[in-house]
């Protein structure tokens, strides 16, 4: 080879090795550029994520908060020392830092009182000031969280107010404001390379600044800006990074790449000559596959180091739990935050057998047991757990199964959360609910003594009253013991009546609902109700089309109270020479509605809601007519003891229509007849005729007993609807047996019992209690007063006929 041909084979690399310096600079330069606006656009990712995570953690504060104001609204009762202290108990675990003062305000006019407060701000007994007010306002009307900026004298606050209990109140949290001085930021704060600033405003301006970690403001370079709601409103959040988000390494990665590339641009010109363009492949591939790697590996870190972070900032523990072994393989970070223990305490063989409490194990063991089975995809349960301070503490966890590629189920993911504070609040709300229930059963106890205590006098002053009127007195005279006498009745209606409505709201009134014919009910009470408006000259009208016979499942003495009461204010409130219209009619397949209609001056529609409140008379309190204001308490009362209701409606000037609803049952001779074959012939007359006593208030019920009877030819069945008119009856007829009604219109069937037992002529009649009244304490008391028999309506028949055939087979007397 010549001279010439070796020197250019010995050109020729240089030349290629120039080119592929020059080509491999470029490359390494065109790296560099791509690669830092890569970092810019990673950079400035990394600064969204973490300004929605601030805004998510700043939002789930505010929710949080918004969720304890709720609760101190619902437990913050007026004069109530226990809701006070339960309120300051819950107030003082809000009252830190900043925070100057946690309260509720109710409206009084056109002003907001302070009901409870705990901290720096108004007190109890307090009217708000007029910025305070304005905000109130709008947390009524808006029904949310409502944020508001108070400054005076020089100093800011953020109010925080919320509606509560349906409108009525307004729980509120001031805080003390300092925007001048930038919030610390702590070396374990997962923000802590961050710069915010937080505006109450939808637009940064100074003057709604809330709080920032900066003294210099408005922040300079790359910030994010997010929109944050908070109540009704929309603040603004402003973002900035201190450095690089994505560390220092990915900031010098491109200068790393330019100074590598043309190192190796370097090389592989050195090498060229060896290696040719196979080797410089290889180099280049690996120089690619060498980048791809680090891009993931810095990816997989950055979302290591988000998930470590949401889950030591987040409420919740996350607990991971084999189950082979049943030993917990993982728990989340902020388990020492949450529960006051370690991560080795927690991870420990035994921690769930001795933290959980030992009540509550069974149900957490099944639960996991139902997962790991595979019967549940989905596991909730609620149980204390020892905290590390000794106490236990509830907590909801929500379980859920890890499954193999077969799907099989190996372990068990557990999602804990701490809610205490709210069993605690569900106690405290039941403990109230409950002394407010003693209160009421106090206030009935004490209304029924007083009116036992009260009748004592009152005998007195109407028996010597009584005792007057009989003397030989003059004109003036007479008229005063008149009013004495009449002021005595009216005294012992509404002790009565007090009594009654006692009795009923502390469940202690005694009821004997049976079967009652609606017709014969309405028409014993338009006949006492009769004299009274022939006296005013008013007209009855009674519904005589049929719908009234039908029988109702009601204690006919009390129904009788309702209708009478009702046509009493019929009679009392109409107009002069007025009607008054008694009606039924069908309301549905299983009730009746008894209508009394008056033609009466009517109700104001504004006054109808006091209709039936206890000695409310909507102004005839001021009228000559007379009343207790209790009458229609009563009877609503009444009526739905007897599972019914008592309705109104009115039409000024016209007048007004009162409704009793009762529910319709079948009669008991109806009964009877269907579940019975009446075609038994009834047997021979003999010599001796034996009476039956049957002492009952219901012609249903006695003809029932006439018809059972009627197939004793030797049977003579003796009715009385009054206790007083029986005891005649008995003693004047002997009778064989005495059936007997608890509730009559003269006296109590006990009473009644007890003076056929004390009469030496009535003493050895059995006597057969029928009622509808079947309480176990009832029977016994009766049945040791000499009762020989107890029977509850409706009436088993069978065992009344061998009663029966018991009694009349004794030889007659």
């Amino acid at each position: 080879m010549s001279e010439n041909e070796g020197s250019g084979s010995r050109r020729t690399p240089n030349i290629v090795s120039v080119l592929l310096l020059l080509a491999m600079g470029a490359a390494a330069m065109a790296t560099f550029f791509v690669t830092r606006g890569v970092v810019r656009d990673q950079e400035e990712r990394l600064l969204a994520e973490r300004a929605d995570e601030v805004a998510a953690l700043l939002s789930s504060s505010f929710t949080s908060l918004e969720s304890s104001l709720r609760v101190l609204g619902e437990v913050a009762k007026e004069s109530d020392p226990e809701s006070a202290r339960v309120f300051a108990d819950g107030a003082r675990l809000l009252i830190r830092g900043n925070t100057a003062t946690v309260g509720v305000v109710a409206r009084r006019g056109a002003d907001f009182t302070v009901l409870h407060a705990v901290g720096r701000g108004p007190r109890a007994g307090e009217s708000l000031s007029r910025e305070r007010v304005a905000i109130a306002d709008r947390a009524l009307t808006d029904g949310q969280l409502t944020p508001g900026l108070i400054t005076n004298a020089g100093e800011t606050r953020l109010l925080l107010a919320l509606s509560a209990s349906a409108g009525e109140k307004v729980t509120y949290l001031e805080s003390v404001l300092q925007p001048s001085v930038p919030a610390p930021s702590t070396a374990d704060s997962p923000f802590r390379e961050l710069r915010v600033a937080l505006y109450a405003s939808s637009k940064p301006h100074p003057s709604q600044l809330v709080v920032t970690t900066e003294a210099e403001l408005p922040l300079a370079g790359a910030v994010e800006r997010v929109p944050f709601e908070v109540g009704g409103e929309r603040w603004s959040l402003v973002v900035g990074a201190r450095g690089p988000l994505a560390g220092s390494f990915a900031a010098d990665v491109p200068w790393f790449l330019m100074g590598g590339g043309l190192v190796m641009a370097l090389l592989a010109a050195g090498i060229v000559e060896v290696q040719a363009r196979r080797r410089r492949y290889a180099l280049t591939l690996v120089a690619q596959q060498t980048q791809e790697l680090e891009h993931a590996l810095g990816e997989l870190r950055e979302t290591q180091g988000f998930l470590d972070r949401l889950l030591t900032a987040g409420p919740m523990m996350v607990s991971r739990t084999v189950l082979a072994d049943g030993h917990m393989s993982y728990v989340s970070p902020n388990v020492e935050r949450l529960c006051g223990l370690s991560e080795t305490d927690v991870l420990a063989p035994d921690f769930r057998a001795r933290s959980i409490h030992a009540d509550d194990l069974p149900d957490y063991a099944a639960a996991k047991a139902r997962l790991a089975e595979g019967v549940s995809e989905q596991e909730a349960v609620e149980y204390r757990l020892r905290h590390g301070d000794g106490t236990y503490r509830w907590v909801s966890t929500v379980l859920v199964p890890e499954v193999d590629p077969a799907g099989e189920p190996v372990a068990v993911l557990a999602y804990a959360l701490d809610v205490d504070d709210r069993r605690r609040a569900d106690v405290a709300r039941q403990e109230a609910q409950e002394a407010a229930e003693a209160a009421n059963r106090s206030k009935s106890e004490f209304l029924s003594r007083m009116s036992h205590e009260l009748r004592t006098p009152l005998n007195a002053v109407l028996g010597f009253g009584q005792l007057l009127e009989s003397d030989a007195l003059t004109p003036d005279q007479h008229d005063s013991v008149r009013h004495i006498v009449k002021g005595g009745r009216h005294l012992l209606d509404l002790i009565n009546e007090v009594l009654d409505i006692s009795r009923v709201e502390a469940g202690e009134l005694a009821l004997s609902p049976e079967p009652v014919l609606a017709a014969d009910l309405i028409q014993d009470a338009v006949d006492l109700i009769r004299p009274l408006a022939d006296e005013r000259g008013i007209q009855l009208v009674i519904d005589r089309s049929g719908v009234c016979d039908c029988y109702v499942f009601a204690d006919r003495q009390r129904a009788k109270q309702i209708l009478l009461n009702l046509l009493s204010n019929a009679v009392k409130y109409n107009r002069p020479r007025g009607t008054i219209a008694v009606s039924c009619n069908a309301a549905g397949d299983t009730r009746l509605s008894i209508d009394v209609a008056d033609t009466g001056r009517g109700i104001p529609t504004e006054r109808m809601g006091l209709l039936f409140t206890p000695f409310e008379r909507l102004g005839a309190e001021d009228t000559d007519v007379e009343g207790t204001g209790i009458g229609l308490a009563l009877s609503r009362r009444l009526a739905e003891a007897m599972s019914g209701q008592l309705l109104a409606t009115s039409t000024l000037g016209q007048g007004s229509v009162f409704t009793v609803e009762l529910p319709v049952v079948e009669g008991p001779l109806e009964r009877y007849e269907r579940l019975h074959d009446d075609d038994e012939a009834a047997p021979p007359p003999t010599d001796h005729r034996r009476r039956v006593l049957h002492i009952e208030d219901n012609l249903a019920n006695l003809r029932l007993i006439e018809r059972l009877l009627a197939r004793h030819s030797n049977v003579e069945v003796v009715a009385a609807m009054h206790g007083s008119l029986g005891l005649e009856l008995a003693r004047e007829h002997q009778p064989a047996i005495i059936l007997l009604d608890l509730h009559l219109p003269d006296m109590g069937g006990d009473r009644v019992l007890q003076r056929l037992r004390d009469d030496p002529l009535t003493a050895s009649i059995p006597v057969v209690i029928v009622s509808a009244d079947a309480t176990t304490g009832q029977i016994q008391r009766l049945l040791a007063a000499g009762a020989t028999a107890y029977l509850t309506k409706p009436i088993d028949v069978p065992q009344l006929l061998a009663i029966l055939d018991k009694a009349l087979a004794r030889e007659p007397r």
